[in-house]
């Protein structure tokens, strides 16, 4: 039985001035723009009540704020450089307790996972997911408890921090929250590769898979992995694409997979 308390919403932060991809969120998959795709996909979940894109004030990112205005996207402007300020600002004017951190150039976000993570964190009053060991393929959704964004704000004044949601306070500082150790059941753990768009490569890539599954409708992850799962070749290819330079300054893999303290759930993939 569904958890139905506390009030969920997701957030898209997304913005133009991409130094890799410039303009790469409003850049087509199957016709329709990145950014769309991910609003479409955040809307599907059953568990959020809203979903907004955050993206800055700056003339850079007046045609995102456009395209989202014409196509009835809630978008909120805010700092170019404090995305942390932008999150605070939507979850004080939303007064949500949780909240799903939806990064723009992911358009393959899986739905059911963020559900899951809602439902999981309001079961055990917890502040956050922490996949053991990370997940490349789950990328780019994870869900908070505004409580810990908060607290982040309060206590960091990190530029580093301020850029990126507070994700090395976070890491540095992981027994001052509640975290929920998650360990995904499914044959498709071993594909480990990133679905990201950073840079032309990654979005030739994801084009394609657009190109020869997208239907309409909310393209089914499930469907992708299993393809994956067979092309062991072009997996190995991808993994071997540069990560983004947070990633590598967080030295992602070890530092997800740091012995942390918290109650262990499993999730079978659906």
């Amino acid at each position: 039985m569904k958890i139905v308390t506390g009030k969920a919403i997701g957030i898209i932060q997304a913005r133009c001035s991409s130094s890799r991809l410039p303009g790469k969120v409003l850049l087509p998959l199957a016709g329709i723009p990145m950014i769309h795709h991910i609003y479409e996909r955040a809307l599907s979940c059953e568990l959020l009540s809203d979903v907004i894109v955050a993206t800055s004030n700056e003339e850079t990112d007046k045609p995102l704020v456009k395209y989202c205005q014409k196509n009835m996207i809630p978008v909120f402007m805010g700092s170019l450089n404090n995305v942390l300020s932008r999150y605070v600002q939507i979850l004080n004017n939303t007064n949500a307790e949780y909240f799903v951190r939806i990064t723009g150039d992911c358009p393959l976000i899986h739905p059911n996972f963020i559900d899951f993570q809602i439902n999981t964190l309001r079961a055990n009053d917890a502040d956050f997911i922490r996949l053991t060991p990370n997940m490349s393929l789950l990328d780019g959704q994870g869900v908070m408890s505004a409580r810990s964004l908060f607290c982040i704000a309060r206590k960091s004044n990190s530029d580093a921090d301020k850029e990126h949601v507070g994700s090395i306070y976070t890491e540095n500082n992981l027994s001052m929250f509640s975290i929920i150790k998650v360990k995904v059941l499914s044959e498709y753990y071993n594909i480990d590769m990133s679905l990201s768009v950073d840079e032309i490569s990654d979005y030739d890539f994801i084009s394609c898979l657009y190109e020869k599954f997208y239907n309409g409708g909310i393209l089914d992850l499930t469907m992708i992995a299993d393809y994956l799962t067979n092309e062991k070749l072009l997996v190995a290819e991808r993994k071997n694409r540069n990560q983004s330079e947070i990633n590598q300054k967080l030295g992602k893999k070890k530092l997800f997979e740091k012995d942390i303290s918290g109650k262990k759930v499993e999730w079978i993939w659906v």
